[in-house]
């Protein structure tokens, strides 16, 4: 049974919550390092596709993983600060080992190589390009929430702007550019992380 509305929205009925920039910085990295452990996940099955004998254990794993990390990321509360630091914290480190492993058995200098991800669908490298980007995005906001003003927290946040911007000139079929944005931006990564 229903009860009318008298016209009023439900919407109306909800209170305000004015967000902090801090607050909404916070959030958006921490998204964007769940985000970052998808794409680690996404490069692991991408490279276990590419061999000529796949485990199909290995790949199931991966995307059971990411399975896990979307209900995850929905259960993030911008409010929840304490959550808030710990899963940024939690899935980076987490995305960083998921990577080290994946760059022990495929070693890549410097980013990825075009040539490893010769028999990976384009539609897969095209995933990988956007992870790789929100994990920068996140990197990048990081830093301008940390940033105090004479460091000029607006210069990281332009930086992460123009790497959103970038994922929307790219075209999901341009492969070389897909390829080559993943690895200018994992380059960037890498230091950012290095520093």
């Amino acid at each position: 049974m229903t009860t009318p509305d008298n016209g009023v929205s439900i919407t109306h009925e909800l209170g305000t919550h004015g967000w902090s920039n801090e607050e909404t910085a916070a959030y958006e990295a921490a998204i964007e390092a769940v985000n970052g452990l998808v794409g680690a996940y996404t490069a692991v099955i991408a490279a276990e596709e590419a061999k000529a004998q796949p485990s199909r254990e290995a790949i199931d794993a991966a995307r059971a993983a990411q399975q896990r990390l979307a209900r995850e990321r929905e259960a993030l509360r911008s409010t929840d600060r304490q959550q808030i630091t710990e899963a940024r914290a939690r899935y980076s480190v987490l995305a960083r080992e998921v990577r080290a492993g994946l760059n022990a058995t495929h070693p890549v200098q410097g980013g990825y190589r075009p040539e490893a991800f010769e028999d990976v669908p384009t539609a897969t490298v095209y995933d990988i390009f956007a992870e790789t980007a929100s994990r920068l995005i996140g990197l990048f906001m990081a830093r301008a929430q940390a940033a105090s003003e004479g460091e000029q927290p607006q210069r990281w946040r332009d930086q992460a702007l123009a790497v959103r911007a970038a994922t929307r000139q790219v075209p999901a079929h341009d492969r070389g550019e897909l390829l080559k944005h993943i690895a200018q931006w994992q380059n960037d990564i890498i230091r950012l992380e290095s520093q």
